[in-house]
């Protein structure tokens, strides 16, 4: 429940951890699917009629092509591109979280696995409860989306800017496999509030440079980790 609510703190991925020691340099985290949607809003001034209200709705594969800086609409390979969320269980408040909200290739191995990284969490705060066969609670935290840096990025691509959210989510306790814990299925749903800025090309070739408002963003995080991965 705990990884669910700060994986989703970032918008708002099948491999154990060990329980051998690490060096204290090393963080490994797990990764799961994660889906969102976008509904972004910016009004553009006319000096000689009425104004302008520009909404871009998106969705997970608008968000991968923006965070691979190409073209809305590019055909994305759900195969080797996901939006995934990955993250490690920490203390119940932290300002130095590990979780992030990342592009995720399960078709390479360790950290080549994160072809992109959309968003990185900045603060955390939350509330669980332990509920017999499994956990829920609810939180709220905040996020950076990253400075796109792959393809075009002044074509298409994200700017930074902050956010923040809420979440709820629950999921059952961890599992012991010999010497490795095993992670459980989860879920939960975030929000996100902010400014959001991008790069995007019009289907007239002309690029936009949108720096507007997230007027609705709902994200949710489900199922059994895909992946994990040590930094």
């Amino acid at each position: 429940m705990r990884l669910a609510l700060r994986l989703l703190a970032t918008v708002v991925s099948v491999l154990p951890l060990s329980l051998a020691p690490r060096p204290a340099t090393a963080v490994d985290l797990m990764v799961y699917k994660v889906s969102v949607k976008i509904v972004a809003g910016m009004v553009i001034p006319s000096m000689t009629g009425p104004d302008t209200v520009l909404l871009k709705k998106l969705g997970n594969n608008d968000v991968v092509n923006l965070a691979m800086g190409r073209p809305l609409g590019t055909k994305v390979d759900a195969k080797t591109e996901m939006l995934a969320g990955a993250g490690d269980f920490e203390p119940r408040m932290t300002s130095s979280p590990n979780e992030k909200l990342i592009v995720f290739d399960p078709s390479q191995n360790g950290i080549a696995q994160v072809t992109a990284t959309v968003a990185v969490a900045t603060s955390l705060d939350y509330q669980g409860a332990y509920l017999g066969p499994k956990s829920s609670g609810f939180g709220f935290g905040a996020a950076t989306i990253q400075n796109t840096t792959l393809g075009d990025p002044s074509h298409n691509g994200f700017i930074s800017t902050d956010l923040n959210g809420t979440a709820t989510g629950s999921g059952a306790h961890l599992g012991v496999s010999g010497v490795d814990i095993v992670f459980p299925a989860i879920s939960g749903t975030g929000t996100a509030s902010g400014p959001i800025k991008f790069n995007f090309t019009d289907k007239n070739g002309m690029v936009v440079h949108f720096d507007g408002v997230i007027v609705k963003a709902q994200g949710k995080v489900s199922g059994k980790p895909i992946g994990s991965f040590s930094e």
